[in-house]
């Protein structure tokens, strides 16, 4: 009896075993997702197309590539030399600026204050210059005063000396006394100390008019001159600091986009994001990358056609411009799951009107070049 129990007991185990096992997989089915299949769409590819029309001899073959729409001469990016508020914007975006218009004004009171400081300190200056030049005359009449005295002093010595000689060739007798001569030689060697005096007189009357009116060098003047230069130069940095605070245009042409607002703050930095970018859109440009595996079956007299993507209508050719002389690595993607990203390209530019192909600045468009390299 034990006996079959223990049988029946290892059956029915067996079997709940088998169950659980069965419920298990049902629920890893149940919640694990089902993978439908999916239709990935593909740009065409931008391998040589080939084409024949009737003669079989005749085959034309193109080179595809991504093409990227931008002004001519690539975009202007505005930034400011000086960090300051917005004050006001005068453009927005799709604007046709001239060379020199304003863009931006930042708030410009603290330069405009600075500016007149600078003004007051450059018309102190040339008053004192003005006053120094003004003194010249007075010097030189007082140096003509001093030559008067020495002439005078000059004068009075050499009659004190004539007297002097005379007594001593008439010696002590009735009619001159040793006192008399004894006077006369005090009186010459007094007049020689007045001249000697006058002389010096002379010197520094003649040192203080050299001071403002030497040859070739004023002293005291050039000092004056050149702070009178400093206040100038001051007044100049003033001036172009306010001038700096009004943003104008490098060039003509139309604005692209305005990323400021009137009371946002700029530092004078490279930005992330431009404060305006501008360009010249009539024409446009195209830059065209084209893979490095390409490059030999490129020609630049090859004719080249544009199309915008999701466009049916035929391509619009393109006049060649240049093609840049470095090779790049590839940075404009076009998202396709067959595109390589493991490469680098040369960048041809490419010129069209923009009523030809009605395209905006960073647009991409597919570029198909004739392959003249079969024809070889």
């Amino acid at each position: 009896m034990q006996r079959y129990l223990k049988t029946l007991f290892a059956i029915v185990s067996i079997l709940g075993a088998a169950l659980l096992l069965f419920q298990a997989v049902r629920l890893i089915g149940k919640n694990t997702p089902s993978q439908k299949p999916v239709m990935v769409k593909t740009l065409p590819p931008t391998a040589p197309i080939a084409s024949r029309d009737g003669d079989p001899q005749a085959q034309v073959a193109y080179i595809g590539g991504v093409g990227i729409v931008e002004p001519e001469g690539e975009s202007t990016v505005i930034g400011s030399q000086l960090p300051g508020v917005v004050e006001k914007v005068f453009v927005e975006p799709g604007a046709i600026v001239l060379q020199g218009q304003e863009l931006l004004q930042l708030d410009s009171r603290s330069a405009m204050a600075d500016l007149a400081v600078a003004q007051a300190e450059l018309v102190s200056q040339e008053s004192k210059l003005l006053e120094l030049q003004a003194q010249v005359e007075a010097l030189r009449a007082r140096v003509d005063a001093a030559e008067s005295i020495q002439d005078q002093a000059q004068a009075s010595q050499t009659n004190a000396q004539r007297d002097l000689e005379r007594a001593n060739s008439i010696g002590v007798s009735n009619a001159l006394s040793q006192e008399e001569i004894d006077t006369r030689r005090m009186n010459w060697e007094t007049a020689k100390a007045r001249s000697r005096e006058a002389q010096a007189r002379v010197r520094e009357a003649q040192a203080s008019l050299n001071m403002f009116d030497a040859k070739p060098v004023a002293a005291s003047l050039e000092v004056q001159r050149a702070a009178v230069a400093q206040a100038q130069a001051n007044r100049v940095r003033a001036q172009t600091n306010v001038e700096l605070r009004t943003i104008r245009a490098p060039k003509s042409g139309t604005i692209l986009s305005v990323k400021i607002r009137e009371g946002e703050f700029i530092p004078a930095s490279v930005l992330a994001n431009p404060l305006i970018t501008m360009g010249k859109i009539d024409p446009l440009h195209i830059r065209v990358d084209i893979d490095e595996s390409e490059i030999p079956r490129f020609r630049a007299d090859a004719v080249a056609t544009a199309t915008l993507r999701g466009s049916s209508t035929p391509g619009v050719k393109l006049q060649y411009v240049r093609t840049e002389p470095l090779v790049v690595p590839k940075r404009n993607l076009t998202g396709t799951v067959s595109e390589r990203v493991d490469t680098r390209v040369m960048q041809v530019i490419y010129s069209i009107s923009p009523a030809s192909l009605r395209a905006i600045v960073g647009q991409q468009v597919d570029v198909y070049i004739e392959d003249k390299s079969l024809r070889n």
